[in-house]
């Protein structure tokens, strides 16, 4: 069995991060809603390039990640809501990782 270290990849997939969270606020008032959420995913130790290959942005160490997503939404009926959103309303970018 292989042993998981915890903020360090992986090629198992296992990715032991040290803190991750989705975390939200909602409001909601004659059937009408709004929900603000973050995700956040903490940094980790990324995999090491294969012999002497290298990227110019390569960094041991993967940074933290956190995105934004919003929505909004409509009850029309006990039976009818419409609801629209945004995923990464700030638009960030990853982090680059070797995976």
């Amino acid at each position: 069995m292989a042993k998981l270290l915890l903020g360090v990849f992986s090629l198992s997939g296992d990715l032991g991060l040290k803190w991750k969270h989705n975390a939200y606020i909602s409001y909601t008032n004659n059937g009408f809603g709004v929900t603000f959420s973050q995700i956040y995913r903490d940094g980790y130790q990324n995999q090491q390039l294969p012999g002497s290959a290298g990227r110019p942005d390569f960094n041991p160490r993967v940074k933290a990640y956190i995105i934004y997503n919003a929505s909004v939404s409509q009850s029309f009926s006990n039976h009818l809501t419409l609801t629209a959103g945004v995923r990464n309303v700030f638009n960030t970018d990853p982090p680059f990782a070797i995976t």
